[in-house]
């Protein structure tokens, strides 16, 4: 039995500010392995600050690299977004969940835990 992900799978368990996969798809998870692992999987957790990183270099823009430059992250992130200075919100989320899909997926490949996307799943479908 293969794991379908949904962008619920991969967005819905922020906690704090770092991303955690949900518990009750670890165990679906588990049961896909066959128990065939032996001991517990150390789950992923993701620090938002990593995906707010990785989005700022993406942009490779120097203007942009200067708001952040030194600053703490995720709350000056989040400032400079409501300051109105870097409108791009839902560039940013489209680039959070491929990132957070595409490091899911790289664990499950890595553990050999079978997967697919959905793509039936609208917000999928943007990254996708």
């Amino acid at each position: 039995m293969a794991l379908m992900i949904t962008a619920f799978h991969v967005l819905a368990q922020e906690k704090g500010d770092r991303y955690l996969f949900d518990p009750d798809e670890c165990e679906i998870i588990e049961r896909s392995m066959c128990c065939s692992c032996e001991g517990l999987l150390d789950y992923p957790h993701i620090p938002e600050a990593e995906v707010m990183a990785a989005f700022i270099r993406a942009q490779n823009n120097r203007r942009i690299d200067s708001f952040f430059r030194g600053a703490e992250l995720p709350g000056m992130f989040w400032a400079v977004f409501e300051s109105g200075e870097f409108e791009r919100v839902a560039e940013y989320r489209r680039f959070e969940l491929k990132y957070l899909l595409d490091r899911l997926c790289g664990w499950l490949d890595d553990n050999g835990i079978p997967h697919y996307n959905d793509h039936t799943d609208e917000r999928m479908k943007e990254v996708l």
